[in-house]
């Protein structure tokens, strides 16, 4: 933090806000202590004449006052405070020479003067003006000289004194009001900040939660359908029809894989009553609630046995809990039945109220165009019948098919880890489990390239070691499911080459690769990997990967990498080409922006974004739309490693 953001924060006391909320009990003191001094003036008048004076002037105050008074403090104007201050000084010396005045109007008059000054200056400057003015019309009205002089500007000079110790009690009341009203405005706004942020890290943090479901599952499951598939073409032209047809038995087991995944995601917002035992269970915690809320008699009968998938059970449930916010809004009903039933493939939801009946011709209101909605992307149907006084009567029915049953990985096509068949004669590798790949096609030997392959998700090892399977020269040798493993298997089978992926669980493939290549000189290691960002490019180059290979690089590419690189030549995606190149050119692709470049030094302060957005005159939010931008033009995804790029390519001055 720069030291002009350590320094605290005086704040500007603002009178206009003092004005208005203390208008309204000023209003009621002025036509309080009006009313109390007309009272005293006309009750000591013997005639109508000797009233006439404060009644006139005291007529052009409150006039003044609604006016001009009221109207300073609303819109916060000082030229319109002074303008009513003249007139009430004016007044208050017209009163005094016309006769004597009471204490009453004295103090209101000085009440008036602080209400109105800006400052505890003007307001003993105003104040004294008063009592000169007052004193000089008291002199003049019973024409004094000597000690009458005296004594009349003693007993205004203490009542001046009295003023003064009022009027700086009031400006420090107003500026105590102002400044706690400030103190509570910043912290107003630094708790909506506060919650801006914290919601904003919440929505980062689900995306990056969902971005590690979707590469953890479907990315990982449609990389090894890829592979599949390219084995697959490769065994068709090859002749291989046996072989293509469980290659595609395989790729539908995944793609169904992938499809259970891709719906468990969407089942992963699934309600709270969900998360806590069975879609009866949840049901019967709704009626047991909407029955103490309404008194109505809910009753729920299950016949599915609790077999109902995730994705259904959120439409039933849904269902259900608009169902009864319907009867409670229209039927009037006394009794309600929920009913859970499985009919074949199909789960039914019936709902029947004693209600009042649904009217001829309704329309259908938004909740019944919901549930049609839901029922309908679920590929399901709604039923709503009923006549009026009879009741109402809800049908949903949603799809359940059965699970397709999966054969165990023992039963699938070459699965299983592959070992060296030693021996004279013709050279073949020999497959645990009974699955051999296919032998050179002159029967003669080839030089073998030995292969290990960590990857932590296992459908994806299937796909690689499946299209490697597929090659004379490729043997895979092992399987790791981390880097660890990796490393451990390296040491104990001395492979030509160790094909890693980058991110695993526990050590990740940039520390097994630079392990494996300190440890064991003569063994590559070939980065396959989903990402291609600058940080895991570096990371694996400096750990000592000979090359950097994407998931969906083609079939072809990918063994001819995986040759390149057991031979110690570098094998590099053309993307990930580019990008090292211009590491080493210097350039960088596109440029950050000037705003860019000030936002980031300002985070290389250790300001916030908030407080970036403070000193460059920002909202928060475009704070972080810079940021993002900066991001990814730099290859990274946080702020500390933006700063460290910045400065590394001179983007930022170094420290």
């Amino acid at each position: 933090m720069s030291p002009a953001d350590a320094r605290p924060v005086t704040p500007t006391v603002d009178r206009r806000g003092f004005w208005l909320r203390t208008l309204l009990m000023y209003d009621l003191v002025f036509v309080g202590m009006t009313a109390v001094y007309l009272l005293a003036v006309l009750t000591q008048a013997t005639s109508l004449a000797d009233g006439a004076v404060p009644l006139t002037t005291m007529s052009v105050l409150a006039l003044a006052y609604a006016v001009i008074g009221r109207r300073a403090a609303q819109r916060g104007s000082a030229r319109l405070a002074d303008g009513y201050l003249v007139v009430l000084l004016v007044v208050v010396v017209v009163q005094v020479a016309d006769g004597d005045i009471g204490s009453v109007l004295l103090f209101l008059g000085f009440l008036q003067i602080w209400f109105f000054s800006r400052t505890r200056v003007a307001g003993v400057v105003w104040a004294a003006a008063l009592t000169l003015g007052i004193t000089t019309a008291a002199v003049l009205r019973v024409q004094a000289t000597g000690p009458q002089v005296a004594e009349i500007a003693a007993e205004f000079g203490t009542a001046l004194l009295f003023a003064v110790v009022l009027g700086l009690w009031i400006t420090r009341v107003a500026e105590q009001s102002e400044e706690r009203a400030y103190l509570l405005d910043e912290l107003r706004a630094t708790q909506e900040a506060l919650a801006a942020s914290h919601h904003a890290a919440g929505v980062v943090a689900e995306r990056q939660r969902l971005a590690a479901e979707i590469h953890d599952t479907l990315a990982q499951g449609f990389t090894s359908v890829v592979m599949l598939a390219e084995t697959a073409a490769v065994e068709n032209a090859r002749g291989h029809v046996d072989r293509v047809a469980a290659r595609l038995e395989h790729i539908e087991g995944v793609a169904r894989d992938n499809l259970a995944e891709a719906r468990t995601l969407v089942a992963a917002t699934a309600p709270p009553d969900l998360q806590d035992g069975t879609l009866a269970d949840a049901l019967v915690r709704l009626a047991v609630r909407f029955g103490d809320e309404t008194g109505v008699r809910v009753d729920v009968v299950d016949d599915t046995g609790d077999a109902v998938g995730a994705e259904a059970q959120v439409v039933l449930l849904r269902a259900a809990q608009e169902s009864l916010a319907n009867v409670r809004r229209h039927a009037g009903a006394s009794h309600v039945r929920i009913g859970l039933a499985g009919v074949d493939d199909e789960v039914v939801l019936e709902i029947v109220d004693d209600g009042r009946g649904l009217p001829q011709d309704v329309a259908e209101g938004h909740g019944l165009r919901g549930m049609r909605a839901r029922a309908d992307a679920a590929g399901g149907t709604l039923e709503v019948t009923g006549q009026p006084g009879v009741g109402t009567r809800l049908r949903l029915r949603v799809p359940h098919p059965t699970p397709p049953t999966t054969e165990p990985d023992r039963d699938r096509p070459c699965a299983g880890r592959s070992a060296r068949h030693h021996g004279s004669g013709p050279r073949r590798t020999v497959r645990h489990g009974g699955c051999p790949t296919r032998p050179p096609p002159d029967g003669g030997v080839v030089v073998t390239v030995r292969v290990i392959v960590a990857d932590d998700h296992p459908v994806v090892r299937a796909g690689i070691v499946a299209l490697l399977a597929l090659e004379p020269d490729l043997e895979v040798v092992g399987e790791a499911g981390g880097g660890a493993r990796a490393v451990a298997l390296a040491h104990e089978l001395r492979p030509d080459l160790v094909l890693m992926d980058l991110r695993m669980p526990g050590t990740d493939g940039a520390t097994a690769t630079a392990r494996i290549v300190d440890e064991l000189p003569g063994v590559h290691v070939l980065v396959l990997t989903t990402y291609e960002t600058d940080t895991d490019i570096l990371r694996a180059v400096e750990a000592g990967a000979t090359g950097y290979l994407l998931k969906d690089t083609p079939r072809g590419q990918l063994v001819a990498g995986v040759r390149a690189a057991s031979r110690g030549e570098s094998a590099l995606s053309p993307s990930v080409a580019r990008r090292l190149v211009q590491q080493v050119r210097g350039d960088h692709g596109e440029r950050l922006t000037p705003r860019e470049r000030e936002v980031l030094a300002g985070v290389a302060r250790g300001l916030s974004n908030a407080g970036v957005g403070r000193e460059l005159f920002i909202t928060e939010a475009t704070v972080k739309t810079h940021l993002l931008r900066a991001f990814a033009k730099l290859g990274v995804d946080d702020r500390t490693r933006a700063v460290t790029v910045a400065i590394e390519r001179g983007i930022l001055p170094g420290a």
